[in-house]
């Protein structure tokens, strides 16, 4: 369910550096990533190993906001 997987990615990617904020949308199936990244593989990666395909909704670039889709964050709408 929901909290628990926002739980989940919240703790795997809390403590990536050059992650500085996450912003979850539950219903939507979206994640938000607030970064400092030259690249976003890490946290690409980071969301695989613990079972959670994400799509790039958008370009990443360093400093910015990333929007991600993530099908495993089942929400009941």
């Amino acid at each position: 369910d929901c909290p628990t997987e926002e739980a989940l990615i919240r703790s795997k990617l809390a403590g990536l550096a050059g992650v500085v904020g996450l912003e979850f949308n539950l219903m939507q199936r979206t994640l938000a990533v607030r970064h400092e990244l030259p690249s976003l593989s890490p946290v690409e990666q980071a969301l695989k190993a613990i079972g959670m395909q994400a799509v790039r909704m958008d370009q990443a670039s360093a400093g910015q906001t990333t929007k991600l889709s993530i099908a495993k964050m089942d929400c009941p709408t």
